[in-house]
């Protein structure tokens, strides 16, 4: 899906975690099946076409900013290796070409790895923050890239409390970035207390 609103491009992606579904095998086999590699391959090409074509008509509809929401983090390792990350590298590297060339603000949304976290995972000198604080960059993930003009944020998810992330989009541009600025909301909820 995508659209416009206030002068700014959204665009949602098809992007599921397990490094873009491909390199965790499906249902306990000991490697991926024909139906799942093209799956992937299929996905991939149309997710890919899709940021195309969202860039494209930011580009041409003069647009302050592109929003760009999907499930996957693109950055987190889970743990595991480098290799784990090569199935988003195409996702990756078309972000950071579109961004660059776009020349406005970009902002990525994700959930995934479940923990809010806010920084430009394309810069090792951003300023960084997660719900405990300051933390480490994420850059070395998916080196080569410069896009200082880049953004994401990883909201909460499946951890109490329960919170959302309210976005606001300032056309002046006088956002926390660029046209946009967010705040975490608490829902109330906190872990259920078992019945006595």
């Amino acid at each position: 899906m995508q659209w416009q609103r206030k002068g700014i491009q959204f665009v949602t992606l098809n992007i599921p975690g397990g490094s873009n579904n491909d390199t965790d095998p499906w249902y306990g086999a000991a490697t991926a099946s024909e139906e799942q590699r093209n799956e992937v391959a299929s996905r991939t090409a149309a997710d890919l076409t899709w940021l195309d074509t969202a860039f494209a008509r930011a580009s041409a509809d003069g647009a302050k900013g592109v929003v760009v929401l999907t499930q996957a983090d693109m950055w987190d390792l889970d743990g595991k290796d480098a290799s784990h990350l090569s199935g988003y590298e195409p996702f990756v590297k078309s972000l950071a070409d579109h961004t660059n060339a776009y020349g406005g603000p970009v902002m990525l949304f994700n959930g995934d790895s479940h923990v809010y976290r806010s920084e430009n995972p394309f810069s090792a000198t951003a300023p960084c923050e997660t719900e405990s604080g300051a933390c480490t960059s994420v850059a070395a993930t998916h080196p080569g890239y410069t896009v200082p003009n880049f953004h994401r944020v990883v909201v909460h998810g499946s951890t109490f409390p329960f919170e959302w992330l309210k976005l606001t989009i300032d056309p002046r541009g006088d956002g926390m970035f660029g046209p946009f600025s967010w705040s975490r909301q608490a829902t109330g909820i906190t872990a259920a207390t078992p019945a006595s």
